[in-house]
């Protein structure tokens, strides 16, 4: 049998500030689509005051009231959050399930990672304010072992109501071998795939032409438009964002990719960009 998403991670934060609505939404819209469950995590603040760090420097501030108010804040927003779920899922009929998570102010993203790693797929709503800290999203990007989808935050209302265009970022590299395979059961899913070669962007030396893949993709039943485009001295980032618009795609594919120096990652230019605010969903691979 076919390998398909059957399991999805929808990850939610109380606190600061909720998720975004549109990201509960277009979990479920592919969840719908893919005919899979979908798992959302709530990382809610932790009721019990004895686990909160007694170095927040009690002689600087009323300590108690703060924590007082950080939990109805993350209480509050859990219960929108609950409510919204439950709207939606009435809505699309899908199956739901709730995993409770209860953290620091700070969470640390271990948990999470673990959550991933049992999931077909962990979808990051993405916001360049609040949410998920980069950091946040780098763990589960290269510590799942699984695909990660990220959101945007502008056009993501739209997100998944269409899921007809598919561009793949593709230049012969393990990353974006990776992303490819891991893509395979939405690919066979959508009417249109394009698969984009940035010229004069790094040198990959390869054997390998694009009939190559034309012969691996049509064993697989996909067929796809090769694009090329030469990077002329712009961003990569940027040319994937102009190219994602003028062929109106609805997701972009791409493999992460980013070096470990004493556990920091410094990203790939394309992953890092990406990461800020996509215009589009990403699914990422590494």
């Amino acid at each position: 049998s076919r390998m398909t998403f059957r399991d999805i991670l929808l990850p939610l934060l109380t606190y600061p500030v909720p998720p975004p609505e549109h990201a509960i939404r277009a979990a479920m819209r592919l969840a719908a689509r893919l005919d899979a469950h979908l798992s959302a995590v709530l990382f809610e603040l932790n009721p019990d005051r004895s686990a909160w760090p007694s170095s927040l420097g009690t002689y600087l501030v009323d300590i108690s009231s703060m924590i007082g108010e950080a939990l109805s804040v993350s209480h509050a927003n859990r219960d929108k959050i609950l409510k919204e779920i439950q709207g939606e899922t009435a809505k699309h009929r899908v199956v739901v399930e709730l995993l409770r998570e209860v953290t620091t102010v700070f969470p640390a993203p271990e948990s999470l990672v673990e959550h991933a790693r049992i999931h077909d797929l962990t979808i990051l709503p993405t916001s360049s304010q609040v949410g998920f800290e980069r950091w946040f999203m780098e763990a589960v990007i290269f510590g799942s072992g699984a695909p990660t989808l990220l959101l945007p935050e502008h056009q993501g209302s739209e997100a998944f109501k269409k899921l007809d265009t598919v561009v793949i970022a593709w230049d012969f590299s393990r990353a974006a071998a990776r992303a490819l395979r891991d893509a395979l059961p939405l690919l066979t899913a959508v009417k249109d795939v394009r698969v984009l070669s940035v010229l004069n962007e790094k040198h990959i030396v390869t054997e390998r032409t694009i009939d190559d893949l034309k012969r691996h993709l049509s064993a697989h039943g996909i067929s796809f438009a090769h694009d090329e485009v030469d990077i002329a001295g712009s961003h990569i980032g940027d040319v994937l964002r102009a190219h994602v618009k003028d062929t109106h795609a609805d997701m972009l594919v791409m493999g992460a990719f980013g070096h470990s120096r004493v556990r920091e990652f410094i990203l790939g230019g394309a992953t890092a960009s990406m990461l800020s605010d996509p215009s589009i969903p990403v699914f990422l691979s590494h």
